[in-house]
């Protein structure tokens, strides 16, 4: 019969040295996970130069022009408005029938959405 020695076994202590390794690499993939995701946070600090945050102009109702009914001098008084673009205006509405909505007016050449921002506190539907 064979003898084992007490206390010693070298297949337990393989067994063991695999679990630990194991363990071991298990634990640098955790800490190399949670430094690579740590570091790849937005700075959300660090905003560009080109936003600007406006409030709207208020205008009261009786001092704001209908575009549904304005002439082409009233017209011109809107920022961003010509000679030329007024006459689009009224013949956008004679063509059309009476806006709906001022968005309307970037369907007009000239009139950039830029434009209808910038006027909208200026203009009304009636």
């Amino acid at each position: 019969m064979k003898k084992e020695r007490e206390g010693f076994s070298f297949k337990n202590e393989s067994r063991q040295l695999a679990v630990i390794g194991a363990a071991a690499v298990l634990l640098l993939i955790v800490i190399f996970l949670y430094l690579y995701l740590s570091s790849a946070k937005v700075n959300v600090y660090n905003v560009s130069n080109n936003v600007t945050v406006t409030a709207e102009k208020y205008v009261p109702e009786e001092d704001r022009i209908n575009i549904n009914t304005a002439d082409a001098e009233e017209l011109q008084s809107l920022e961003g408005i010509g000679e030329v673009t007024a006459g689009r205006i009224i013949e956008y509405r004679e063509a059309n029938g009476s806006f709906k909505s001022i968005y309307e007016l970037s369907d007009i050449k000239g009139i950039s959405d830029n434009t209808v921002e910038k006027i909208k506190p200026y203009i009304k539907l009636e």
